[in-house]
């Protein structure tokens, strides 16, 4: 039987290439993002450093308001309404009944 000290040094070892991978691809992407915030941009080259303009004339556009208010508004009837929904109709299709292999066809046959 294993030791305790064999077994997490092979949880980390196992764990260590996907670490890596979400580092690479998900981290470091993500901080060049950010990063790329405090320049200036055009459609062809990247200009001097800014700061925090950037972010000075986001919070004083009102398209950017508008556009936080839509996503508060989908992100709300996602919650309240198709989660909910979405698990209804799963309980539905989990029960045997009169006519749940019609039922599943139906509702798979689109995917298919």
């Amino acid at each position: 039987m294993k030791t305790n000290q064999e077994q997490r040094r092979f949880i980390v070892l196992a764990l260590i290439p996907a670490v890596v991978l979400f580092g690479t691809f998900y981290i470091l992407p993500m901080l060049g993002l950010i990063a790329t915030t405090f320049f200036e941009w055009n459609t062809i080259k990247m200009g001097g450093f800014i700061g925090f303009d950037n972010y000075l004339k986001m919070f004083q556009d009102n398209v950017f308001y508008i556009a936080l208010q839509n996503n508060l508004s989908w992100s709300l009837v996602a919650m309240f309404i198709h989660i909910p929904l979405a698990l209804m109709v799963a309980l539905l299709l989990s029960k045997k009944f009169r006519g749940w292999k019609v039922l599943r066809t139906i509702y798979f046959l689109p995917h298919v």
